[in-house]
């Protein structure tokens, strides 16, 4: 709201034309911010996991958690181990995370690719 009352535009995540492995704008966003949030997904396991608590159930929170950080993981190994850390970075906080080793459409093509195998690991797809 303020950067459109200040003449400037928001900055937006959009997909790239990618044949097969475009989603809903909804399901796009929802694993954008499945990524972005597991900082703290993975913060929250950690913190049950250092508590004792015997046999007690986990909670569905950590246990949601836990599963989104799964899917994660999954959908990252679908990814070429060179390109893996810049996609995260580059889903993570939009705009970073692109090396030098190759071309910038290389670098979406790879991250449009994660976002759609982690839609299909959370079952959005």
């Amino acid at each position: 709201m303020a950067a459109a009352m200040c003449g400037g535009a928001a900055m937006k995540e959009y997909q790239i034309k990618l044949e097969g492995y475009r989603l809903p704008d909804a399901v796009y966003h929802q694993c954008i911010w499945t990524v972005r949030d597991i900082e703290r997904a993975r913060d929250l396991c950690i913190e049950y996991l250092a508590e004792d608590r015997g046999a007690e159930e986990a909670p569905g929170q950590v246990v949601s958690a836990a599963a989104r950080l799964d899917a994660v993981a999954c959908a990252l190994c679908s990814v070429p181990g060179e390109y893996r850390q810049g996609v995260l970075e580059s889903t993570m906080r939009r705009g970073g995370g692109f090396r030098d080793h190759a071309h910038e459409n290389t670098w979406k093509r790879w991250k449009q690719r994660f976002i759609y195998r982690l839609a299909e690991e959370l079952e959005l797809v």
